[in-house]
């Protein structure tokens, strides 16, 4: 019969680091793929749950330092200037509730989807309005008294800021909720693609070392035929030998 080819060690060794390549290929693409849906994952959360969130506080500040405009005006409104600058301050000031907490009511009906939060931002505008009748018929007899009568006026808004204030504490805490469950699974998926990718890391490279001592072992007394027979370093024209007792019979 002709010659067969023989796979030498070092062409072994070839074909391994090209096995291994390819393998950690599959893995990287793999990983890319995962780490590409976690980032989506994590920016959705920031332009859904978080932005609203991160509306409801702005919206918290704004309603606190119209309450401070308020004491403002009461206590430096008998100046017809400074009256002016605090009336137009505290009616800024409700603006920017107004406007964040439109925003907030956008991205929980089209984006966060949570019927407890749009319920919550809802009763907060009704409450917020009917503080703010309060507050407008109070401005009109400050300023109908000449910003002399800060005593009465003051006891027609006294504790009118409480229910807004209760209903966006509500409204925050159920944000803060969906916030913090929504970033929870990013993060359990996160670590789950980690694992993932770890383990096929592993798995590669325990294969390459495996394969890398077997072929090592196979090709220490030289090349191999297909046959399954192995050409001996030590004897010529590659004779086999078989131990058997006390010598060694040749074929």
């Amino acid at each position: 019969m002709g010659n067969m080819p023989r796979l030498t060690l070092s062409a072994k060794l070839y074909a391994l680091l090209g096995a291994a390549l390819c393998a950690g290929i599959i893995v990287s693409a793999v990983l890319w793929v995962q780490l590409r849906y976690v980032a989506h994952a994590y920016k959705g959360v920031i332009t859904t749950e978080v932005q609203a969130r991160a509306e409801a506080r702005k919206m918290e500040v704004a309603e606190k330092m119209q309450v401070q405009e308020w004491s403002n005006l009461l206590l430096r409104g008998a100046d017809t200037a400074d009256r002016a600058a605090y009336t137009r301050a505290f009616r800024e000031r409700a603006a920017e509730v107004h406007k964040h907490l439109e925003t907030v009511q956008t991205l929980v009906a089209q984006k966060v989807h949570d019927t407890v939060a749009a319920n919550e931002a809802a009763q907060f505008g009704s409450a917020f309005d009917g503080m703010s009748v309060r507050y407008d018929a109070g401005l009109r007899a400050f300023e109908a008294a000449g910003g002399r009568n800060a005593v009465q006026v003051d006891r027609m808004v006294r504790d009118q800021d409480r229910r807004p204030t209760e209903v966006l504490g509500r409204l925050l805490a159920r944000l803060d909720s969906l916030a913090t469950a929504r970033m929870g699974d990013v993060d359990r998926h996160a670590t789950d693609a980690i694992a993932i990718s770890a383990g096929e890391c592993s798995g590669v490279g325990v294969g390459a070392a495996v394969g890398a001592r077997v072929g090592t072992v196979g090709g220490a007394d030289g090349p191999v035929d297909w046959h399954g027979g192995r050409h001996g370093g030590a004897g010529a024209g590659g004779d086999r030998c078989v131990a058997g007792g006390a010598g060694a019979h040749r074929w």
